[in-house]
This record gives C-alpha cells, structure tokens and sequence, in this order.
C-alpha cells in the first residue's frame, strides 16, 4: 500500500530512520532532523521562488520556509562540531 504513494512511503521510512538512530546514536537523530527541515525548507522556497509573489499568503509561507531554513541551518552548525567532538573523545 505505501508503495502507491511515495509522500506517504518516506514519511515512515524517515520516522523509523529517527527512531533507529534514536535508539543507537542519539546525538545522530538531531543532525537527520535539521538536515530534512533543510531539504523540505530549500525545496519550498524553491517553489515559491517560481510562483507569484501577489498571492494572498506568499509572503507568510515564504517568511515561514526561510525561518525554518536558517533554523535548521544553525542547528545543523551547533549540533555537527559537537557530534564529531564527542565522536572522537
């Protein structure tokens, strides 16, 4: 049945990636958490950047992408280092 819909086949696919990497490399399941918030982030803006910006909520949806972008970013910028430090000690 997932396999009829690929949305839905990730969704769970990346929930048990979470899950597993939770349970085995906790500080590892952050990292996957802000690099998808990255990917889906890029990829809405991406959209945005080609459809009309004199569209009622355009400007709201694109505020909301580029916060959660940037906050993953920065999440991804703290959480590395510290992942790769504690990695080698």
């Amino acid at each position: 049945m997932m396999w009829h819909d690929h949305e839905n086949y990730f969704r769970a696919l990346g929930i048990v990636a979470l899950i597993v990497s939770s349970v085995f490399v906790p500080g590892l399941s952050s990292i996957i958490f802000s690099f998808a918030v990255f990917c889906r982030g890029s990829e809405v803006l991406t959209v945005l950047a080609e459809e009309r910006r004199n569209q009622e909520g355009w400007s709201l949806t694109f505020a909301r992408a580029r916060f959660g972008t940037i906050a993953s970013v920065i999440g991804l910028t703290i959480t590395c280092p510290i992942f790769v430090w504690a990695a080698v000690k």
